[in-house]
């Protein structure tokens, strides 16, 4: 029987829907048992008699079936939480939004390189942060933050139509977003339709609600270009919409 302790812990969360598992088979075969053994006296299959000497016979085989059986279902739960454990802890996701860190994005956007060197199709990478962060951080504070930078997260993310977009967390108040086989008019449009979606949505936490507006740099790229370099030129227009008051797009 599992302690306490091997209860408590980072598993343990498994380890104890493992344990429920482990009964509810080990219950629901035992009741399956006792009902059939009743039905079958009921119905004169087995005499009156030997129905409480059949009723034990047919319980303990059941439990030398089931107590093993329910026994590896509940392992194969533990085996299986853990494996998704290890896979969510060495996956390189940002933990508040659930999105691709910052070095995997980098990643990802040395990848479209090499694919645009092949095919020479247009990409662009934006870097969108939201305005006024630190004055909201002051007003709301963390909680509210932590929700608001879910929600936009979520929204990026759900514009996003093409399979081979990307989007990852950049740092504390912005985001990046990779925009696959897009010529520079069509990554300004997507941005600008980007930008609208954001402001139109109220981020409302625990009483507390506002609207939200957001500064998006774009730098288009092609053959041979550099992963600073784009990445530069993306910050270099954010920055440029947040000095002419934000909410706005533009080319860096």
């Amino acid at each position: 029987m599992m302690t306490y302790e091997q209860l408590d812990g980072p598993n343990g969360h498994a380890r104890l829907n493992a344990c429920w598992l482990f009964l509810a088979v080990n219950a629901t075969a035992l009741s399956l048992a006792c009902i059939t053994t009743s039905h079958a006296t009921g119905f004169g299959i087995l005499p009156q008699a030997t129905s409480q000497a059949s009723l034990q016979m047919v319980l303990a085989m059941t439990a030398c079936v089931a107590v093993p059986l329910a026994a590896l279902a509940a392992q194969h739960a533990i085996d299986i939480d853990m494996l998704k454990s290890k896979l969510r802890s060495s996956m390189p996701v940002d933990e508040l939004t659930g999105l691709m860190d910052r070095s995997f994005f980098e990643t990802i956007v040395e990848d479209e390189i090499q694919r645009i060197n092949r095919t020479s199709r247009p990409s662009a990478v934006a870097i969108l942060a939201i305005d006024q962060y630190g004055a909201l951080s002051e007003r709301y504070g963390k909680a509210f933050i932590d929700e608001m930078l879910r929600r936009v997260s979520q929204v990026t993310h759900a514009q996003l139509s093409n399979p081979f977009d990307r989007v990852a967390r950049w740092d504390d108040d912005a985001f990046v977003i990779l925009m696959n086989n897009v010529t520079s008019a069509e990554a300004e449009r997507i941005c600008d339709r980007l930008r609208d979606r954001i402001g139109d949505h109220v981020i409302s936490y625990r009483g507390d609600a506002a609207f939200v507006t957001v500064s998006i740099g774009i730098a288009p790229f092609g053959p041979l270009t550099d992963v600073q370099d784009i990445l530069d030129r993306a910050e270099l227009g954010q920055q440029k919409c947040s000095r002419y008051g934000g909410n706005r797009v533009a080319i860096g």
